[in-house]
């Protein structure tokens, strides 16, 4: 079995793996696995930067509107 991914981040190049059917940067902040995020504020999707994980919980923060929030 080969170690290394054919597959490569679209944003970060960096290594993927798939999980329940779908490409994921295994790199846990990488902008491509926040892609859905909504920010709860203005409600913009695809805005919002993971910026740290702690306790199972991600911090982001908004580009749109510069809110700060957390999620698990």
């Amino acid at each position: 079995m080969e170690r290394r991914s054919r597959e490569r981040c679209p944003v970060c190049q960096g290594p993927t793996k798939m999980v329940d059917g779908k490409l994921i940067c295994r790199n846990s902040l990488c902008s491509f696995n926040h892609q859905s995020v909504e920010c709860p504020r203005c409600k913009a999707v695809g805005s919002a930067e993971a910026t740290s994980f702690d306790d199972g919980k991600f911090s982001y923060s908004c580009g749109e509107c510069l809110n700060k929030w957390q999620e698990t």
